[in-house]
């Protein structure tokens, strides 16, 4: 999803409420999935269609959100790569549950290391800050061993 507003960006809420069935039927999509099932089963006889008819405006939301998680596209180019790899994995659980990639050069998988004296402030409102902070503690203190 496209969370930068001026680049047309949109939401999971905003994409429940647009997607209806009058929608589905403005755009000839019910029609579409009709042609789609019987080309199918013309192709091959032991096709079985998981709808008898073409889904509701509520079956497309489940499927576009109830069984992998969405990913938010982030323009940040530190955060592309990590974006892209998530991307890749949600389409790739789809054949094979047990799916960990790697891209070359992510920044999430490069070692981090510290020098120097840091401060670092954790916020209150920012649930878990302070047991990464704790966490960066302990790497710190095995690093220079």
């Amino acid at each position: 999803m496209e969370s930068d507003l001026s680049l047309g960006g949109i939401d999971q809420p905003k994409i429940m409420n647009l997607l209806t069935d009058d929608l589905l039927v403005k755009f000839g999509l019910k029609d579409k999935f009709n042609e789609w099932v019987t080309e199918w089963k013309e192709q091959d006889s032991s096709f079985r269609s998981t709808f008898p008819a073409a889904p509701d405006a509520g079956q497309v939301i489940g499927a576009l959100f109830n069984y992998i998680p969405a990913v938010e596209w982030s323009r940040v180019p530190t955060f592309q790569d990590v974006t892209i790899r998530l991307i890749a994995e949600r389409g790739l659980s789809l054949f094979k549950k047990d799916h960990s990639l790697v891209l070359q050069g992510e920044i999430s998988s490069r070692t981090v290391t510290f020098k120097g004296r840091r401060n670092v402030f954790v916020s209150p409102h920012n649930e878990g800050a302070n047991d990464l902070a704790q966490e960066i503690v302990q790497i710190d203190q095995i690093q220079k061993k």
